[in-house]
């Protein structure tokens, strides 16, 4: 056993009793090689050896494989993309300029936003993308190996880059390890979840310990004291390692008389024992380690400069802790693992670490870091009213978006709001802040909003807030009665008439599909229409609602592909009003309907980008259901199926139950020409559905897909019921263009298959 530690040159301890683990690596790593690419997760505590397995993996691979490797660190979590931009920003960078454009060929040019944060926004959806393909160019060059420490630290985008990439492995030359900690939550408890295979090293046996404090203190210890030793560490590696270091310091000798006294030095007693190795250096040793709690990995000059040091003296101090086994210093200082960073943060008063992360702030900023990153120093400070930290959050929370990371955004504006802001701020933060509630799709994104539109202190300013707030009421809450009502009330106070009729315009948007507002929105779209043909005041919104309401009363085609390119103009109403907003769909199902698919397929593609861009959700999620049934109409099915279930996992993770059904019914409308009648009926049947099946049921396709999909289960008498109620909606709402929705067509194939002859010709004529 100590023999077979030894042959991979590092210390025994590292590797003893770890030969199933050894095992189960080299298969995962020789079946990467054969393109049979997978996830494996090392779970255990701290201590217990994850990352010397890791570095076991990335020695098996040899030579053949290229590795690419991240460690994860507490502070950094909330920057986007971080780990991700660990595994392959260095590997970009360095390669030149042929290699760079080989790698990022094609979809892997997604991938830069992740990568680089100054290369502009960019969507999950389409950096995730972008990722994956720039891991399997550089895994057909040679077999790739991705290692990733400390997963449960990890940011959220770069750990759903992981649960993303994970089924797409098999078939890439390429190997995914993660160490993680018990207990973890989140994405990374989700990553673990899908792992091809999860390594849970145990702790050592007593033979072990003995053979490591033999290796350690030069010779063979009493059976007593090894147990006494084992006991006290539960036979975890690291501790294992401290508790035999301060044996030796101590000048303990390994006999029967000394197990007692060494049984009582469980883990806080070796955690003292490291800070006492730490009191016993020059005071600059300590200085600097604590600064690294604050800085996490640093080099020296930011590190001595943060505890007040010369750097001179910071340098003989760091030599010193690279000594002492409590630093290791590769391209920057960090701490030889993270069991001793603890020990030295709980050191820390609370109190003095908000202090020194404050300190923190100021050097990087005045170093010319990335506002995101002085940030994250921000966020561990104490709230004080101070401007300057509002100023820079808000500036951070506006490269967040501009990364296409709204959740982020939202988490610096959060904090920016408790400062709090001078008042003449606040008006400006709780804008942001609700905007970017929106963007993410947060739970109070509407109160959010509510607050942020109440601050407002202009008439523009509260008009677009009222319309981002009932979007959010609407679409995110299901509350449309509140949206109604906060447009309305908006619009009575409106001064300008453009600004009266967007307000309008959005009102008939968002209330044209239910049954108790539909008449009065018709009736408002006339209006609007016969405004515009008097000369007056008109939006692009209004050409939208009107070609809508052209495709519902089955006016001619060509009128309704008319409206829908005035509103639409080659990407303007998109630019204008964003992914978000419903018009921009309004117009393109009115080109779906009247047969103009590849127009509606281009402008879906316009408002994905802005989407990707803004990192907007809301606007992802919108986009990909009306591509979805755009890709339907034109016969690619198997697109249309990939876009329905991308925007019904986004609806469905964030609780998006309004939006649901038009999902879900234009992907089971593909799913049913997929004949994956299974599926179909799984996604009709979701529990969160039911209301829109029941007699509440709406304008959505969902209760049309489930009337084919029972017909094509030969359940005519249950597909007669739901396409006689499609009817019933279509006709009290004034929207039955058979060119929409052919209820009349499987009522007559549902009465011909239950015999009732006359009733279906009379329907199909």
């Amino acid at each position: 056993m100590e023999e077979a530690a030894r042959a991979s040159g590092r210390s025994p301890v590292a590797l003893l009793e770890r030969e199933e683990e050894r095992e189960r690596l080299r298969n995962a790593v020789t079946a990467a090689a054969g393109g049979r690419g997978s996830l494996v997760a090392i779970e255990g505590p701290p201590g217990i050896g994850k990352t010397c397995l890791l570095e076991l993996a990335s020695e098996l691979a040899g030579d053949e494989f290229e590795r690419l490797s991240a460690r994860a660190t507490e502070l950094e979590r909330e920057f986007p993309w971080g780990v991700s931009a660990q595994l392959f920003e260095r590997r970009i960078v360095t390669a030149d300029s042929e290699e760079r454009e080989h790698l990022l060929a094609g979809a892997a040019s997604l991938a830069e936003s992740a990568i680089d944060p100054t290369s502009g926004g960019g969507s999950f959806q389409a950096e995730a993308h972008g990722l994956y393909w720039l891991a399997a160019n550089l895994s057909a060059e040679r077999p790739l190996l991705l290692l990733v420490d400390d997963l449960q630290w990890a940011d959220s985008a770069s750990a759903r880059w992981l649960r993303y990439l994970t089924p797409r492995l098999d078939g890439l030359r390429a190997l995914v390890l993660v160490s993680v900690r018990p207990g973890a939550g989140g994405e990374a408890a989700l990553v673990l979840a899908e792992a091809a295979d999860v390594l849970r090293p145990a702790p050592l046996g007593l033979e072990a310990a003995g053979v490591l404090l033999a290796d350690r203190l030069g010779r063979p210890p009493d059976p007593t004291f090894a147990s006494a030793c084992h006991e006290a560490t539960g036979g975890n590696p690291f501790l294992l390692e401290e508790l035999v270091a301060t044996v030796a310091a101590d000048g303990i000798e390994p006999t029967a008389a000394h197990a007692a006294g060494v049984r009582r030095l469980g883990p806080p007693a070796i955690a003292r024992a490291v800070l006492a190795r730490l009191g016993q250096l020059p005071p600059a040793a300590s200085a600097l380690a604590r600064s690294l709690t604050i800085l996490g990995p640093a080099g020296v000059a930011l590190a001595a400069a943060l505890a007040g040091l010369d750097p001179d003296d910071a340098f003989q101090a760091a030599n010193l802790l690279v000594a002492e086994r409590i630093l290791r210093s590769d391209d920057e200082l960090d701490f030889a693992h993270p069991i001793l960073s603890s020990a030295v943060a709980e050191d820390v008063s609370p109190g003095e670490r908000a202090a020194a992360h404050a300190r923190a702030a100021r050097l990087l900023a005045e170093r010319g870091e990335d506002s995101e990153r002085v940030a994250l120093h921000l966020a561990a400070t104490e709230p004080a009213g101070d401007a300057w930290t509002v100023e820079l959050l808000c500036e951070a929370a506006a490269g967040a978006l501009r990364r296409g990371a709204p959740d982020v955004a939202l988490s610096h504006l959060r904090r920016a709001l408790a400062e709090p802001p001078p008042p003449e701020q606040r008006p400006a933060v709780l804008a942001g802040l609700g905007q970017a509630a929106a963007l993410a799709g947060a739970p109070d994104a509407v109160e959010l909003l509510t607050r942020a539109h109440d601050a407002a202190e202009t008439g523009p300013e509260r008009a677009a807030l009222a319309i981002e707030l009932a979007r959010a009421s609407a679409l995110l809450d299901g509350d449309l009665d509140r949206a109604a009502a906060v447009l309305a009330h908006e619009q009575a106070r409106a001064d300008d008439p453009d600004l009266a009729i967007r307000l309008a315009a959005e009102w008939t948007t968002l209330t044209r599909y239910d049954p108790r507002y539909a008449r009065q929105a018709i009736d408002r779209v006339e209006r609007l229409g016969r405004e515009a043909e008097g000369g007056g005041p008109l939006t692009r919104i209004v050409y939208a609602q009107m070609a809508i309401e052209s495709a519902f009363a089955g006016d001619s085609a060509d009128r309704s592909a008319e409206l829908a390119g005035r509103a639409l103009a080659d990407g303007t109403l998109v630019a204008e009003q964003s992914a978000d907003s419903p018009s921009c769909y309004l117009a393109i199902h009115a080109l779906v309907a009247s047969g103009r698919l590849a127009d509606a397929e281009w402008h879906l593609q316009v408002a994905l980008s802005d989407a990707r861009r803004r990192g907007s959700a809301l606007g992802y999620a919108s986009a990909s259901m009306c591509r979805s049934h755009a890709l339907y109409a034109r016969g690619r099915v198997s697109d249309a199926m990939a876009d329905g279930r991308a925007a019904l996992d986004l609806a469905l993770e964030n609780g998006w139950w309004p939006m649901a059904p038009w999902i879900a019914g234009f992907l089971a409308e593909a799913l049913v020409e997929h004949d994956d009648l299974d599926e179909a009926e799984a996604v009709v049947g979701l529990p969160q559905l039911a209301p829109w099946l029941g007699p509440a049921a709406g304008l959505d396709p969902l209760l049309e897909s489930r009337a084919r999909l029972r017909a094509e289960r030969a359940d005519h008498r249950a597909a007669l019921t739901d396409f006689r109620r499609v009817g019933e909606l279509r006709l009290s709402m004034e929207a039955d263009n058979p060119a929409i929705s052919a209820w009349r067509s499987g009522a007559a194939q549902a009465l011909a298959a239950l015999g009732e002859a006359e009733e279906a010709a009379e329907l199909a004529a």
